[in-house]
This record gives structure tokens, sequence and C-alpha cells, in this order.
């Protein structure tokens, strides 16, 4: 009993130290050691499939069928004194003033959900919810090494090595548009890093060849730099959202304040669409932004689960390592896998999370009906339901302390930001102002 109280920390046990298949174990363990040893990432999809190889190789004669549970799992980590680490993250306190902006986005959209002359009542007014929807632009690393790890428990410092192939500087990005009533309407636009014309014409016969591999669930678009802009948005619009939406509908289409979402060629095209560009406040989209609220991040890891083992499985197919790869084909490769992946991950998550996204719009006030009657169901994280009130949609709370103005407008200190509001007038754009200041924001009347 001694010799157990005056165990170092961490080491005492109780029961036995063996699991029901030890040369399972001590295999798989050993696979591990070598991973972490390399500077790869463990996440439990790869102990998944280890586990199960490991088990054929240790017991080739077993009847018996090994089968990757949760209580096992646990028990082997336990074990082997493994645990899941996490990055540091240093995160910053939400001011609690950045409730005005938030409340203010919501009353723009309820002021413009409100019934013109000549509208019917429909489900948010005079929108249907297949006419509320919102997109982002989210950038997509062809390597995932912001994620987790699984690695020993005490350890001081957890290091994931980079291939050197440069995946891991390769990025891509996705436009994603969700709905109010959860639907999947508008396909992923996927930006790949390549010329937007090519001249050659061995260059265009490998692009076809590539082209005629992707999922058709998931829309591709090469540009030099995979950043979406103004030309990329341009033909989002027309030839993704527009047809997408209701014929002779109203809509209103929630997206950050990014500098060429604002451009008389973007408002034009939306305007001509009859959408109304509900642009979210600086700094509140991790607020008020359903993307970004609930759909980005899970969405992501179900996409790094899914490259994980497709990764795998080219390299039991073909025996070519894509991470380390250095080979001419790879960069095709690769991105026909992404695709792939990403039109797999965007159909599971929109089919059995589909109660998330329209959640999402309620709690965000961006769907609840126009006369108030649902307003209990706002919730934004960080403030407190008595601090969200929505009021009186036709007026904005100007209540902003100095120092909430400074960071989210700092050049321009001396004023309260909402003063620059312009209430009046039929209908109103949350937009950016025409100077280059992504922090500034007002309402401007439409037209």
């Amino acid at each position: 009993m001694d010799a157990i109280v005056n165990a170092p920390k961490g080491t005492r046990t109780s029961g036995s130290t063996k699991g029901k298949w030890p040369e399972m174990e001590e295999e798989l363990y050993a696979s591990y050691r070598v991973h972490r040893d390399e500077g790869k990432a463990v996440r439990r999809a790869w102990f998944r499939r280890k586990a199960e190889k490991c088990f054929r190789s240790s017991y080739p004669l077993s009847a018996t069928t090994f089968t990757f549970t949760n209580g096992w799992f646990s028990g082997f980590l336990s074990r082997y004194r493994i645990s899941l680490r996490f990055p540091t993250n240093i995160s910053q306190q939400l001011p609690a003033d950045y409730v005005n902006p938030c409340l203010n986005f919501v009353r723009f959209a309820r002021r413009n959900a409100q019934l013109r002359s000549g509208d019917e009542m429909l489900v948010v007014g005079r929108y249907l919810l297949s006419s509320i929807c919102n997109m982002d632009e989210t950038p997509l690393p062809f390597e995932f090494l912001d994620g987790q790890t699984y690695a020993d428990r005490g350890s001081h410092t957890v290091q994931v090595r980079s291939t050197k192939s440069g995946w891991n500087k390769r990025q891509a990005t996705v436009i994603l548009c969700v709905f109010a009533d959860g639907a999947m309407r508008v396909k992923p636009l996927l930006l790949f890093k390549g010329a937007e014309v090519l001249t050659r014409t061995h260059d265009q016969q490998r692009r076809a060849s590539e082209i005629a591999r992707y999922d058709p669930r998931i829309a591709v678009y090469f540009n030099p730099n995979a950043y979406a802009n103004e030309t990329v948005l341009l033909h989002w619009i027309n030839n993704l959202l527009v047809p997408a939406l209701p014929v002779s509908r109203p809509s209103m289409l929630a997206l950050d304040v990014a500098k060429f979402h604002k451009t008389d060629t973007i408002l034009n095209a939306l305007r001509s669409h009859d959408i109304i560009p509900a642009m979210i406040p600086p700094g509140c989209t991790g607020l008020v932004q359903p993307l970004d609220v609930s759909i980005n991040k899970p969405l992501k890891d179900i996409l790094r689960n899914l490259i994980e083992d497709a990764m795998e499985l080219f390299e039991q197919q073909t025996g070519d390592d894509l991470y380390e790869s250095q080979k001419g084909s790879a960069m095709e490769e690769r991105r026909v896998l992404i695709q792939h992946c990403l039109a797999q991950a965007w159909h599971t998550f929109c089919t059995t999370r589909h109660e998330v996204i329209v959640s999402s719009f309620r709690k965000l006030g961006l769907s609840l009906p126009i006369d108030g009657s649902c307003d209990s169901e706002l919730s934004i994280k960080g403030f407190s339901p008595e601090q969200l009130v929505i009021g009186d949609w036709r007026v904005a709370d100007r209540t902003f302390s100095p120092e909430v103005n400074t960071e989210i407008n700092p050049n321009n200190t001396s004023e309260d930001i909402l003063d620059q509001a312009a209430l009046s007038g039929p209908e109103l754009d949350y937009l950016a102002p025409e100077n280059d200041d992504k922090d500034e924001f007002e309402f401007v009347d439409r037209d």
C-alpha cells in the first residue's frame, strides 16, 4: 500500500494494466510512437484504421472480430498514457458593447422583411425561408495542421511536422452558401490556384481531363491566387446563387464587409435580381453569421477526417504518398481528392445536421417572425437574454462606448458610429462606405 501511495503522480493504476488484446495493443502503440516521432498528427480515425490492421496481423487465425468501441479506445489511451492535445489559443474577451452592432444588424434584417405595397405575408414577412441565405468565403488548407493530435500525457511540446512537398503552404478557398430552411440549393464553389485561361493546347487538355474527374456536386474555379475577388463573386452570383432563388421573389443575402462585396458591380448585380445585401458589421461575423457560428468548423472537422482516410487509401492503392510526392501529377491528384472529399463532407453535413442550419438562422434573428412573437429565441454567444432585445426595428441603438468605437472604427473615433446611420427611406442596405477602410460601416438608403 505504501508503495502505491508514494508512487509518482500519474503512475498509479487500479486493476489490470493489460487489455483484452495485448499483442494488438503493443503493435498499435509501436505504430503510434513511430508516427508521433516523425511529427505526424494522430487522430481517432488513424487509431481506428491502424487498430483493425494490427488486430489482423496479431491474430490472423482468430475467429473473433475486433470492434473499435469507445470503451476499448478509452481504456487503450489510459493504459498507454495518451491524451488528445489541443493547441494553445489566445482569445480576446468579447466587449459587451458589441451587442449593439449585432442587434442593429438584426433590426436591419427585420426592417427589410416588412411588407411593402402589394406584398403578401410569407414566412418571414415578405421573405420565404428559401429567400434568406448567408454566404462566406473560408480558406481551405491543403494540409490540416491546425487541429488536434493524440500525444503522450505530460509532454510540454506537441509538434506536428509539415511535409516537404509544400502542401501546407498551398491554400484553396471555398465559397459556401446556406439557406434559412436548411436546403442544399447552391453548390459550394472551390477556388484552386491556377491560370483562369490556359493558352497552350497541352495545358488545356490536362485541365479538361482533371475537370472530367471532379464530383458534380462541387463547382470549381481557378484563379492565380485561389482567393475570392469581384470577378469570382460575380460569377458565383449569376451562375450559382440566382438560379437557386425563388423566381420573382425578394431575397436577402447576409455576407461580411469585404471590400469586393460592396463594389458597384456586385451591388448592381444583387439589386438587379431583387437581392438585399445584408452586410455584417466588422468584428461580428463570429457572432451573427450562421456559417461562422455553426457550420464552418464542424464541416472542416468532417472534411479533415475524409481527407485523411482518402490519402491513406490512395497510398495503399498506388504506393504513392501524396503528402510527400514530388511528382508533377501529385498536384492534380490532390485537387481531385480534396474536391471529392469536400463534396462528401458538404452532403454529409447538410443531410445529417439540417436542423443545425435552420436553428442557426433562427437563433441569430435572421428568420424569426417579424411580429416579434419568437424574439425570445434570439441567442448570440457572450450575451445574456436581457441584453438581446430587438425592440423597435426602426430605431438603432446608439450607445457605443468610446473603447468599442475605437476598436471597430479606429479611423473615426471622434463621433459615434451610428451617427452615420440614415434610417429613413423605404429600404436600407447595410454597407461599408465608399472608402477602402473595411472597419467602417453604415446604413445606406436604397433607391
